[in-house]
């Protein structure tokens, strides 16, 4: 900040000067590539999963569990007046089902048929992609993990949904049912 010398109108002139060139000169243009993620808690394990790979988040409905259901398969329930597959995310990532249960379902997939059950919330983050490093780099320690999020000295594993879908639609049966799809003739 400069002194304050000078006479009333030199310090005006110098003011107005100041403001001019405020509007002479390009604004500043921020660049970075920013991401909006979702940071969430599944199991034990804190996560962040791209809002653009989210159909939607939704409260937790009532899972009515299926027979025979495996793979982290919790059953379906009536999410936005359909029928959804509801995974365990814990149980995706290897993790035992925490003690609490899942509160929230985020909706994945084409026509946001799957659900990924979560304990937890825990913010909303817009990222830029300088903060975003291998997982290689932190052992982030799971195949659906990619990525890591460097957030001040926590390292969080960023979700990659497209390979967790990949790997649910691998595991369908052999007639490549969906869990919905079992009851509906061909």
């Amino acid at each position: 900040m400069k002194s304050r010398s000078g006479s009333p109108e030199e310090q005006l002139a110098a003011l107005r000067r100041s403001f001019d060139e405020s509007f002479a000169s390009p604004p500043a243009v921020d660049d970075r590539v920013r991401q909006n993620m979702l940071a969430i808690r599944a199991g034990g394990r804190r996560l962040v999963v791209p809002v653009a790979r989210l159909a939607g988040v939704e409260a937790r409905r009532k899972i009515v569990a299926l027979p025979g259901a495996s793979g982290g398969l919790l059953g379906v329930a009536g999410v936005r007046r359909r029928l959804v597959a509801v995974y365990g995310l814990a149980e995706l990532l290897g993790e035992a089902r925490g003690q609490t249960e899942p509160r929230w379902f985020l909706l994945v997939g084409r026509n946001a048929d799957t659900a990924l059950a979560i304990e937890e919330l825990v913010s909303y983050l817009q990222v830029d992609d300088s903060v975003l490093r291998p997982a290689a780099e932190a052992a982030a320690g799971h195949r659906y993990v990619r990525e890591v999020l460097a957030r001040g000295t926590a390292l969080w594993s960023v979700l990659d949904v497209p390979l967790v879908l990949e790997d649910l639609a691998r595991a369908r049966p052999a007639e490549g049912l969906h869990p919905l799809d079992a009851g509906t003739p061909s």
